[in-house]
């Protein structure tokens, strides 16, 4: 639909609700590897040990002729601040952080 389209409502069915909707979509990550979102996801998802959970946004583009990520910063913005609200609720995390790229740097408070 369109930037924070039911974002709410998808916060409220609660982190295991979007980790199985993601793990079930199929989704796989951009980079060469294609490792499956879910089950990274997964992977932050347990009972905290006491220590803070980070989302990192890598945005560093340092392999050749990539230029996937800037376009998606530079020309919506929004579907990445929205996807690291959904990414980082699932996974417990209490902030993040965006790293290696041309803009200032800036902190997401989840």
């Amino acid at each position: 639909q369109g930037d924070w389209y039911k974002t709410k409502e998808i916060l409220l069915k609660g982190h295991e609700w979007i980790l199985k909707e993601v793990t079930k979509s199929g989704l796989r990550g951009r980079g060469g590897a294609g490792f499956p979102t879910g089950m990274k996801w997964g992977f932050m998802n347990k009972p905290s040990d006491g220590r803070p959970k980070y989302l990192v946004v890598n945005a560093d583009e340092g392999e050749p002729g990539t230029c996937k990520d800037r376009e998606i910063m530079r020309h919506d913005p929004h579907k990445l601040i929205e996807g690291c609200l959904i990414a980082g609720h699932s996974m417990h995390a209490r902030a993040g952080e965006k790293i290696k790229y041309q803009t200032p740097f800036f902190k997401i408070m989840l």
